[in-house]
């Protein structure tokens, strides 16, 4: 149970986030390798796919480490994780995306 971390807390922490960050790298950085290259080959721009294939697997990557850490950290103030996890995580993905995307852009494009 997630509330009732115990002595073992680091090695649940860690056996997760290894759990999550592996399932990111296999499922998500096929996902983000097919959609970057649709999306190089249909504009006719390569760099444009490489900086969303980057841009899609670094937010994901937040996603996975903020979807596992961000509950934990939540419950350790005292408040109910199901319901202060989902906006903070979704607020804080959505700006790394568009930031990430835009800011590689604008570097590597302009």
């Amino acid at each position: 149970m997630w509330r009732d971390f115990g002595s073992s807390r680091r090695f649940h922490i860690s056996k997760f986030s290894r759990f999550f960050v592996l399932t990111v790298l296999t499922d998500g950085g096929f996902c983000a390798l097919i959609l970057g290259g649709i999306a190089g080959l249909w504009i006719d721009n390569m760099g444009l796919g490489i900086i969303l294939t980057v841009s899609l697997m670094c937010n994901m990557l937040w996603a996975s480490f903020a979807g596992t850490l961000f509950p934990i950290i939540i419950s350790r103030f005292g408040l109910d994780p199901a319901i202060s996890a989902g906006p903070i995580l979704t607020t804080t993905t959505d700006v790394l995306g568009y930031a990430l995307f835009l800011g590689l852009a604008t570097l590597f494009l302009i």
